[in-house]
């Protein structure tokens, strides 16, 4: 029998060589790419080979040490999916309890054996399906084209706000905004650079976003979007929907050698002031946005002692 310092591995990917707990996922790929040479694709036909037999590596002299902590074993085993590996599950060194003591240390002479391997298989299999659990569950709220949230998420999110606020009396100030002329924009330039459009001012918006904040994005339909801003009355909330319509304002986006321009209009209303179910505070805040649109468009527009107005105005008041 050679002893665990002598065994080698033989499988077509050796992740285990390049990946320790320091790696950053780009050594983690560049492994996968440069150390194995081999395509989702090629393993698909020996996806059986895979499950029963994992990356084990025990020799620490074999493993390249990229990270700041030595590596002295490593057990990698694929996750995989629907014919498809979607990720590498991997336990570096083991550990053992001192003796006369409940403190773990690092086991330099530990190697992982055959249970580790198949307990490290069948986590992997339950994360894989977890994580396309997740996948699903990401795209059922996210709006294909523009990568906001979409409007059954919006609509769930707000009632759970709401309830929130009730509760805590917490102000939560809710935004709608729509692109300005945008069905003639469509006409002038075309659905192609109007998704375009669509796409860029969405990313502003989702900018807007405030770090360490419950702030989210919303594509609500067609060119509306809306912003939920948790915590936040609705002074400084028209704050920061005033960057985004200036921003707007100022953009221009490149397309197919056309300088696009447009200007969003943007209503405000906060909860519970103007409204404690999601109907009336949204209605409050459609109001304000239709406000800014007759009062000639590219303006924020707030709810102020139950009528909408201007946000310089509410401001001076």
């Amino acid at each position: 029998m050679p002893d665990d310092d002598d065994i080698s591995i033989d499988a077509p990917l050796t992740t285990a060589e390049m990946i320790t707990p320091e790696a950053t996922p780009e050594e983690v790929a560049e492994a996968v790419a440069d150390e194995h040479q081999a395509t989702v694709a090629e393993l698909h036909g020996d996806l059986e080979y895979w499950r029963n037999k994992a990356n084990n590596l025990n020799n620490r002299t074999q493993i390249k040490q990229v990270g700041r902590n030595l590596v002295f074993c490593i057990l990698s085993v694929p996750m995989i999916y629907g014919g498809e590996v979607v990720g590498v599950m991997t336990l570096t060194n083991k550990v053992k309890q001192e003796e006369d003591s409940d403190q773990l240390v690092l086991d330099t002479l530990g190697r992982f054996g055959e249970d580790d391997e198949q307990l490290l298989l069948g986590l992997a299999d339950n994360a894989a399906v977890n994580l396309h659990k997740a996948r699903l569950y990401s795209e059922s709220i996210t709006d294909r084209l523009t990568g906001l949230y979409n409007a059954r998420h919006f609509e769930a999110r707000l009632d759970g706000c709401i309830q929130h606020t009730v509760t805590t009396e917490d102000p939560l100030s809710l935004a709608v905004t729509d692109i300005d002329h945008f069905k003639k924009f469509n006409d002038t330039y075309g659905h192609q650079a109007g998704d375009f459009v669509l796409t860029k001012t969405a990313q502003l918006l989702r900018d807007m976003v405030r770090d360490n904040s419950l702030d989210a994005a919303f594509r609500y339909g067609g060119e509306e979007f809306c912003m939920l801003l948790p915590a936040t009355p609705i002074s400084a909330a028209a704050a920061v929907l005033e960057e985004y319509r200036r921003k707007v304002e100022d953009a221009e986006f490149q397309y197919e050698g056309q300088a696009l321009k447009v200007t969003v209009s943007v209503g405000l209303a906060v909860c519970p002031t103007d409204g404690d179910t999601r109907t009336i505070l949204f209605e409050a805040a459609d109001k304000a946005m239709y406000a800014s649109k007759e009062g000639g468009r590219n303006q924020v527009s707030l709810i102020h002692g139950g009528e909408p107005r201007p946000f310089q105005a509410a401001e001076e008041s």
